[in-house]
């Protein structure tokens, strides 16, 4: 059986000729993440022919899978790009490669697509590779525009959730408050820490980097919200939200002199009349 590894995927691409060059992307082209065995490897293989892939023939050469994804996906990076086969292989362990089988002609639509994508290998010789970065994923100043519309959504919705509470609508209240409250908060959270970094900040998928930029007494606040598991404790979690709230909107008037909508204070007040606490 061949390695999982880079250097195996790289080895088995050059066995089969339809296979004229193999790209890598993600976390593992970024220096600012560290690696540990959870980290997938994202492996693309670039031929003129993607029917030419036969899963089976690699899962011979590399053991079967515990499961795996399978999708034809068309247009993965803009409307001219051409259809990708994608398999998302989890093996026994730790090991997962997500492995893309794309037409070489979006070879330089991958490489403008995202800094963190680079050509490892290509049947025609040495290649010469290029500093991965993650700068496309940076979440960039935003404007006030964009920071009224995502308080807008928040306030809006945290009623949503107190009206559940009130009418003892658990599932109801948190999947409200899931789904439309936390990420507006997670979004501004993101915003506040790329405000001290000139917007040079990624906090990567799911939120994975935001905690460790916050202050603890932040993260604290934001580890109660997840509790709610009874009426009681999902009200805790959206007052834990609320004062995170006020944290936020003080750090982006503060970084960026943004200015908060007059609605705002009128309508902390009310939900603190509705949620019966202080917040």
């Amino acid at each position: 059986m061949m390695e999982r590894s880079l250097q195996g995927l790289i080895a088995y691409a050059q066995q089969q000729p339809w296979v004229t060059m193999v790209g890598t992307e993600g976390s593992a082209n970024n220096d600012q993440t560290g690696a540990d065995v959870w980290q997938d490897l994202d492996v693309t293989y670039f031929t003129a022919d993607v029917a030419a892939f036969d899963f089976e023939d690699w899962c011979q050469a590399f053991g079967q899978p515990v499961m795996y994804q399978h999708t034809e996906q068309t247009n993965l990076f803009e409307a001219t790009s051409n259809a990708w086969r994608i398999f998302l292989v989890q093996f026994a362990g730790f090991d997962r490669v997500d492995l893309k089988i794309a037409p070489i002609a979006d070879l330089q639509t991958y490489l403008w697509a995202d800094r963190l994508n680079t050509i490892n290998w290509s049947r025609e010789g040495e290649v010469a590779g290029r500093i991965t970065d993650d700068h496309r994923h940076w979440v960039g100043i935003p404007t006030q525009t964009a920071v009224a519309a995502a308080l807008n959504e928040l306030y809006w919705c945290a009623g949503n959730v107190v009206k559940a509470l009130s009418r003892g609508q658990l599932l109801a209240a948190n999947e409200m408050n899931n789904q439309n409250v936390r990420p507006e908060l997670l979004r501004l959270l993101a915003w506040s820490v790329a405000a001290t970094q000139t917007g040079q900040f990624n906090p990567g998928a799911g939120y994975r980097y935001l905690g460790a930029h916050l202050p603890v007494v932040i993260q604290q606040q934001l580890r109660t919200s997840y509790q709610q598991h009874t009426l009681a404790a999902s009200r805790q979690s959206l007052l834990s939200e609320l004062m995170t709230m006020q944290w936020v909107q003080t750090q982006l008037v503060t970084t960026l002199g943004i200015q908060i909508p007059a609605y705002v204070t009128p309508r902390r007040q009310q939900l603190k009349q509705w949620l019966k606490l202080d917040v």
